[in-house]
């Protein structure tokens, strides 16, 4: 089951989204703003759960759900999320709560800690504001109502509160220009026509941002900041047996515990899974969780001694797999193969490369040396 409760869960950590075709989990950051997209029957609801899991987990983060079409799409979510929105009236209530209240008692907070970031903690938890089949909300709210909306999805993110927004119809009027441009990650499952894919990517499917051809059930494409390159993955997979049995952190010390770092994943022990839910889908395992603090209101267990490290930094690594690269040179998705690095790491010891000059970039995703092009040349 994921993830395993022992442990201490943290919204600051980044967490399990899917995996990629080389074995390794795509990770995702959850203090965004996040816009979930597919066509019905692509997986959509199942890659909710993956993203809403760990928040529900999380002794720092709560989770409200708003569905619209009477909670019948978050009846899942009952015990789990603190605030369920089931039609237009209670979210106009909530909205209206949000901007009188809440807003400015964060801004409170923030004022008397002298901080001008959202202080994540137990004792002042962010906020996940998950909004299902988005496409209600937008038909429901007048348009006084939306621009106060937009508002909120502005002003929220500086106060440790995050809207996820899902829909199954990308459409330029379900998806308006003001809550596009605000979203800083887009999980975008299959799409059937490639006009939806251009709503929610603009110019990008240029670039091979197309969901509309992804393989099937379960198959996605992340965008954010720490995933700038198209590559198609497989959503990790929970069924909603396991979902209903998730239980929110319910603290009960009153002193803090000091978060220990996320467990790794090990894709060795990742088992597939056959499901009439998500027949392309990937049952999310991992190796086992780090022990919560025997002692919640004491201090975390003395962390193991760091490892000398001897081996070569990744730009080298990438330097030393460029130089024996063929003539046509290597992709980054080679790269993560040749120097058994993770593909944040490679992506980012590419961009220090070109930056510097010592790699160039040629043909669509695929880099050589600087020296090698110019002989090439």
């Amino acid at each position: 089951a994921y993830p395993d409760t022992a442990g201490i869960v943290s919204i600051r950590h980044a967490a399990p989204l899917s995996m990629n075709p080389f074995g390794e989990w795509t990770e995702i950051d959850l203090q965004q703003r996040i816009l979930i997209v597919g066509a019905s029957g692509s997986g959509k609801s199942s890659t909710q759960r993956v993203l809403a899991t760990p928040v529900i987990l999380a002794a720092d983060a709560d989770l409200e759900v708003w569905d619209l079409k009477q909670g019948t799409e978050s009846q899942h979510y009952e015990g789990k999320a603190d605030v369920r929105i089931t039609n237009a009236d209670q979210a106009r209530a909530r909205l209206k709560w949000f901007m009188d209240t809440e807003l400015p008692r964060r801004a409170k907070v923030m004022q008397d800690l002298r901080t001008s970031t959202w202080p994540t903690s137990m004792q002042h938890p962010d906020r996940v504001v998950m909004v299902d089949e988005g496409a209600a909300l937008v038909r429901e709210l007048d348009d006084d109502e939306l621009a106060r909306f937009f508002t909120f999805l502005e002003q929220a993110r500086a106060f440790g509160i995050y809207l996820w927004w899902a829909t199954q119809f990308p459409k330029g009027t379900n998806l308006p220009t003001e809550l596009r441009s605000q979203m800083s990650a887009v999980v975008a499952l299959k799409m059937r026509r490639q006009s939806e894919s251009r709503v929610v990517f603009e110019d990008l499917t240029k670039e091979g941002w197309t969901p509309h051809r992804l393989p099937g059930k379960g198959w996605l494409l992340l965008l954010d900041d720490e995933h700038q390159d198209p590559e198609e993955s497989r959503a990790a997979f929970i069924d909603e047996k396991e979902f209903r049995r998730l239980k929110p952190w319910n603290p009960t010390p009153v002193v803090e515990p000091v978060i220990p770092p996320m467990p790794t994943y090990a894709p060795a022990v990742v088992t597939e899974r056959v499901s009439a839910d998500m027949d392309e889908a990937v049952q999310l395992t991992k190796v086992p969780a780090q022990s919560a603090p025997a002692d919640l209101a004491g201090t975390a267990p003395a962390a193991d001694p760091t490892p000398e490290l001897t081996e070569l930094s990744v730009p080298d690594a990438i330097r030393s797999a460029l130089a024996d690269a063929p003539a046509a040179g290597m992709s980054a998705a080679e790269l993560v193969v040749a120097t058994g690095r993770g593909k944040s790491q490679v992506y980012a010891g590419l961009q220090e490369l070109t930056d510097d000059g010592a790699a160039v970039k040629v043909g669509r995703g695929r880099y050589v040396l600087a020296n090698a092009a110019e002989v090439s040349a």
